[in-house]
């Protein structure tokens, strides 16, 4: 069984709340394509320059109307460069609420992060990863 097949089974079946996907950025999006195609969901690709905020509540409040739009629709969330969010490349970082907000989402959410980038520990075991290149093209 491949890791899509894997996957979108995981994902189906509520064992997993979304999926990290490295590698370059086209094949991360390529990647999120083929697993919204898989789970029949449209995908909706999160603008993070437009989601984060220097301001403090801002980037709660984005992610808050994002997840409220997401939830009663048949989407998966596609944040890509999501290591700006958790990772070292800004001082901006979301709230443990907003963390707990990604944990808790009632859909599908995949992170596209740079390779050696990491979730925080909370979201790590809700999360399948996979450097795409490494399982395309998908079985």
């Amino acid at each position: 069984m491949t890791w899509f097949s894997k996957t979108t089974e995981q994902l189906k079946q509520g064992l997993q709340s979304g999926a990290v996907l490295t590698g370059s950025s086209a094949e991360r999006l390529r990647a999120a394509q083929e697993l919204a195609e898989r789970l029949k969901l449209r995908l909706y690709r999160v603008d993070l320059s437009r989601l984060v905020s220097k301001y403090i509540g801002e980037t709660e409040k984005n992610l808050s109307r994002i997840f409220g739009e997401a939830e009663h629709r048949d989407l998966l969330l596609f944040f890509d460069e999501a290591d700006s969010l958790f990772g070292e490349r800004t001082e901006i970082r979301p709230s443990r609420w907003a963390e707990n907000r990604f944990a808790t989402f009632q859909g599908i959410i995949v992170f596209g992060m740079s390779e050696g980038a990491t979730l925080p520990p909370g979201l790590v075991h809700k999360f399948a990863s996979a450097t795409i290149r490494h399982h395309w093209p998908p079985g």
